[in-house]
């Protein structure tokens, strides 16, 4: 009897160790799933982390393209444009003007008709690189070619313009490879010409003025709602406010930036476009989003979600309405774009949008359980006491006294649609603008004497003439809001080397303690084997 109740105290004990055996294996198991896979998409693509040394980005220029620009990680070629104005000389490395903004596009067309058009000496358009799925493509030298992008020609002295193929209306073209390579191209290009990676300079066409008033309203709406600025500046290493979460608590004189979950912000997009990556063939025009996966949230009238959008005073035309259709630009805050919060009522932050005057207001719905503003410090400009209004620019251009001996004719600096007035703040978006115009015909660069700065104003950037306002320094509120877990956040798969590293350690935690009670039960084990083997042999 005594012996039997020993084996069965082994059979007990067997039963044990098959169970922490099994889940061993289920440990191992889940590395091999859900770390392993992590690492070897770090070790192929090293740049997914977005936070690397910028050093690795190397100038790199190959002998058979000479004038190739591009990270060497990246399958680039150099094809030459013939735009029209591909003869433009901006002779940088002598005395053209600097570069200070990257400017993302889409090309709304597919590859082949893109390179066919920037290879026509009579496109009107230029720009110096395409991206698509199958790799880069460069088409002129930067230092040598002024290329004609932006619809404004400050901007196009000052910019690089890199056009992804894509719709601005079509949801499904944007794929992780593309926000990988570029950025990585932006990467590089920010680090060789000293171009801070920000909203400030890193920026949509969307984002860019028109030059007068009458222009405002026809400027480009792309690369649009479907592209994901967060996860781009993820990628770029550049989290906006550092990778803070959104918060509900918000109070009136402080300063938001606009940061939704692209994956759960899902906002009502029509006259858009569906496409299918994986079968070309599958195009839908005319498209009609119940709850598209966006980048922004509506900036409303009224603090109210059945309210029409926020009114801008450059969108008179009725071609140009403010709505919901993909390619209505308004009435929207992008993430990274930075606000000023004017009134808190409930889940509403009152902000100083695109008006002039009350009219200009928009309200922003910010609920508790899905945040979409984070508190961001800030500089901001102010109107100087005694001014009633000042006037914003679309061109950073010098003053008449500037041109002065140069026989280069002075540009207009015509005043847009929007005024500052006072008793607001607006952020600023760049302190260091240059104040320059390039004469192409001339070959020569007008510096002026006067300063602007580059403030947020609705969905885009304008000029201000410094000195009309006041600087303030706004820092983040103390104490700091601690709103405690992100309620939305966004399921990066390619960004799982940090969970896999906390998986792995968790892992091996659970490994060891495995491990260490398995030993137990094995010494255990013997020992009952051979307690029951001498008594087996003394019976």
């Amino acid at each position: 009897m005594k012996v039997f109740r020993i084996r069965n105290s082994l059979s007990a004990k067997r039963n044990i160790f098959a169970k922490a055996f099994a889940l061993f294996a289920t440990v191992i198991v889940i590395i091999a799933v859900a770390v392993i896979p992590s690492f070897a998409d770090s070790n192929a693509d090293d740049h997914e982390s977005g936070n690397k040394d910028l050093n690795q980005f190397l100038i790199t220029t190959p002998d058979s393209d000479p004038d190739l620009e591009c990270p060497s990680n990246l399958n680039c070629q150099f094809i030459a444009g013939q735009s029209s104005h591909s003869n433009t000389d901006r002779t940088r490395a002598s005395s053209g003007p600097q570069f200070k903004y990257i400017v993302i596009h889409d090309t709304e067309e597919k590859l082949a008709r893109t390179l066919d058009l920037i290879q026509s000496p009579d496109y009107g358009a230029s720009w110096n690189y395409t991206a698509d799925v199958s790799g880069v493509y460069q088409h002129f030298n930067l230092n040598d070619d002024l290329c004609y992008h932006a619809g404004n020609f400050y901007f196009n002295m000052h910019a690089i313009g890199i056009e992804n193929i894509g719709f601005v209306g079509g949801g499904g073209w944007y794929t992780d490879k593309i926000y990988k390579q570029t950025a990585d191209l932006v990467r590089y290009l920010a680090k060789k010409y000293n171009i801070p990676l920000d909203k400030g300079h890193i920026i949509g066409h969307e984002n860019i003025p028109g030059i007068d008033k009458s222009y405002t309203q026809n400027v480009h709406k792309d690369p649009g709602p479907f592209w994901d600025w967060n996860k781009f500046f993820e990628y770029l290493g550049e989290p906006f406010a550092n990778g803070k979460h959104p918060s509900h608590d918000f109070s009136a004189k402080q300063f938001a930036l606009i940061n939704p979950t692209f994956s759960k912000n899902l906002n009502t997009i029509t006259n858009a476009s569906f496409y299918e990556y994986s079968n070309p063939d599958i195009f839908v025009q005319n498209y009609n989003y119940a709850a598209a996966p966006t980048s922004f949230t509506y900036v409303y009238s009224q603090p109210n979600l059945n309210s029409p959008l926020a009114n801008d005073p450059a969108y008179t035309s009725p071609d140009r309405p403010i709505n919901t259709d993909a390619e209505s630009v308004p009435g929207r805050a992008y993430s990274g774009d930075i606000v000023y919060i004017k009134e808190v009522k409930g889940d509403w932050l009152k902000i100083q949008w695109a008006g002039n005057n009350s009219d200009g207001d928009g309200w922003i719905y910010n609920p508790k359980d899905k945040p979409v503003a984070v508190h961001i410090a800030t500089k901001s400009a102010a109107l100087k006491p005694g001014l009633k209004s000042a006037s914003t620019y679309g061109r950073a251009y010098p003053d008449d006294a500037a041109y002065s001996g140069t026989g280069v004719n002075p540009q207009p600096r015509s005043p847009l649609e929007y005024e500052l007035k006072p008793g607001i703040e607006y952020p600023i978006a760049d302190m260091n603008v240059v104040s320059d115009y390039y004469s192409s015909t001339d070959k020569k660069e007008i510096v002026g004497n006067n300063k602007y700065y580059a403030i947020y104003l609705g969905h885009h950037f304008v000029f201000i003439n410094a000195d009309d306002v006041i600087v303030k320094d706004n820092p983040l509120p103390k104490p700091a809001p601690n709103p405690g877990p992100n309620p939305n956040p966004e399921p990066y798969p390619d960004f799982g080397i940090n969970v896999g590293f906390l998986t792995l350690l968790d892992s091996l935690l659970v490994l060891a303690v495995i491990i260490i009670v398995w030993q137990r039960h094995r010494i255990k084990v013997v020992r009952l084997k051979q307690r029951i083997k001498k008594r087996i042999t003394t019976t």
